[in-house]
């Protein structure tokens, strides 16, 4: 099996606010385009059964938040990072899956405002 990436991503405009927002709307096309969040459940409890593919797996998550670590990584470090990381994406995956629908424009803009408010507010 040969990995070949083939999302679409969002070309950072140096605006973080809107390229956040930009790139969680192309991971949402890509869900409705795709049923990209079909593919990734399957996947998830294929690994269970087959430790395998843990390393399919992980390459299409490096590939699909490679935009959003580009783009966060000036801005948050380590375990912050991570979580900021996994809030954005999640937010997109956990609606498609836990809720049956795709976030709107106004929960991706609201969910992205959340995330740079905390990082604002930090000690």
């Amino acid at each position: 099996f040969t990995y070949r990436p083939s999302g679409q991503h969002h070309v950072p405009t140096g605006d973080l606010r809107s390229d956040l927002i930009a790139e969680l709307a192309m991971f949402r096309r890509g869900m409705e385009r795709q049923r990209l969040d079909r593919a990734l459940a399957a996947l998830a409890a294929l690994t269970i059964s087959v430790p395998e593919l843990a390393g399919v797996r992980d390459r299409l998550v490096a590939e699909g938040e490679r935009v959003l670590l580009e783009l966060l990584t000036p801005v948050a470090q380590g375990t912050e990072l991570e979580a900021a990381m996994r809030m954005l994406s999640g937010s997109v995956l956990h609606s498609a899956l836990m809720h049956g629908q795709l976030p709107s424009d106004d929960v991706i803009a609201a969910v992205v405002d959340l995330l740079l408010r905390g990082l604002e507010a930090r000690p």
